[in-house]
């Protein structure tokens, strides 16, 4: 809930109130129970709210039941992340890729949308009505899904062949994935002296960026920086960003960057697992990074070393960098090595 409230403040909207409910079972048509609903609603007309957002994803028949219930918009965590990638998009593929993710999650959801899609008038001398809007619209969703995915599909192949060049000039790559706002940006700026940019606001990166960089006086590798997890991101958001994906796919070590600053960083671990694990990328060679080490206590300090045994590192005052660099190149040489032998 307070990575829903922080979402919501990303994109300036007023929070004005919250609350939860703990069920054994959701309801089928409304997602949490009728009488937690109702008090829920009367609580939003009192604070004045326009909208209300659920932390999971809406079924469109649940999203049409609530709507039945109440004037404000009914909204969940899928529609706000599509409306934080919408304000943050900068490049045309950025904003490709949003548009189809966004179509995708509207097409489901046309019935119930309301009078703007009511049924058009018929023909001259015809007993039934006409064609229903709703039926103009969803012909209409399909086609431009379809041509975005071809878009997309260029798109990729454009990125393969950037690839292959790349793959000539035989550099390492390594890309650093993370969960949203834990500094992935912000490292990545560091090592490859960069301007990338940098915010604390969730998915402020949404397009790769690769840089030439050099680990150490002898060792130069290509580095990505690509856009963050979050938890029970939509597969439809996951598909949308193939680009991202194919980035990490091709690399060869993936560095996973980690907000040890926040009370649930290990919560957040186990999150990034579950994406790779979806997205058929865990067996890849990984290492973590901890980052904001200069945020956190002591003793908190020491508990990651010992338990993960990981460099920690703080990307705004330099604190251990150079670690993290010598234990990168350590991997990128043993696996260096290990690939040369199995070559022979």
């Amino acid at each position: 809930m307070d990575e829903l409230r922080e979402l919501a403040q990303s994109i300036d909207l007023d929070v004005v109130g919250s609350n939860y409910q703990i069920k054994k079972q959701h309801d089928s048509k409304t997602l949490v129970g009728k009488g937690f609903l109702s008090d829920i609603l009367l609580e939003a007309e009192y604070l004045g709210a326009s909208k209300i957002i659920f932390n999971k994803e809406l079924l469109p028949f649940q999203s049409k039941e609530i709507s039945k219930l109440t004037y404000m918009k009914v909204s969940d965590k899928t529609e706000l992340i599509l409306e934080i990638f919408r304000k943050n998009a900068q490049s045309k593929e950025a904003h490709i890729q949003i548009e189809l993710a966004k179509l995708k999650y509207e097409l489901p959801r046309l019935a119930g949308t309301g009078k703007k899609y009511s049924q058009i008038g018929g023909g001259i001398s015809t007993k039934g009505p006409g064609e229903k809007k709703i039926e103009q619209r969803r012909r209409y969703l399909r086609k431009r899904i379809s041509l975005l995915e071809k878009q997309i599909t260029l798109l990729g192949e454009r990125r393969n062949q950037n690839r292959s060049k790349r793959d000539k000039n035989a550099l390492f790559s390594a890309t650093l994935i993370g969960y949203t706002c834990a500094g992935k940006s912000t490292f990545f700026n560091k090592l490859t002296k960069s301007n990338v940019i940098e915010s604390t606001k969730p998915f402020s990166t949404l397009n790769p960026t690769t840089r030439r960089t050099y680990i150490s006086d002898d060792l130069e590798i290509l580095l990505s920086d690509t856009v963050g997890f979050i938890t029970d991101l939509p597969e439809d958001l996951l598909s949308s960003f193939r680009a991202t994906l194919e980035e990490i796919r091709q690399s060869d070590l993936l560095i996973q960057i980690v907000d040890c600053s926040e009370a649930n960083f290990e919560e957040k671990i186990i999150s990034v697992e579950d994406t790779l694990v979806k997205t058929k990328l865990i067996d890849h060679k990984r290492i973590i990074i901890f980052n904001k080490a200069d945020l956190i206590p002591e003793e908190t300090l020491k508990y990651i070393e010992t338990k993960y045994q990981q460099p920690c590192v703080s990307s705004i005052n330099n604190f251990g960098i150079q670690n993290a660099k010598i234990e990168i190149e350590r991997i990128i040489k043993s696996h260096l090595k290990n690939k040369n032998v199995a070559n022979l």
